[in-house]
C-alpha cells in the first residue's frame, strides 16, 4: 500500500516510467 501511495504522489513518475516493469506493476495496482 505504501508503494501505491508513493506512486500517487509521484503520478508523473509512474506515467514517465510506464514501460518499466516495476512502475507498471504499481500503476496496475492503482487501477
Amino acid at each position: 500500500m505504501r508503494f501505491v501511495l508513493d506512486c500517487s504522489v509521484a503520478i508523473s513518475w509512474c506515467m514517465a516510467d510506464e514501460n518499466d516493469t516495476y512502475a507498471n506493476a504499481i500503476w496496475n495496482l492503482m487501477l
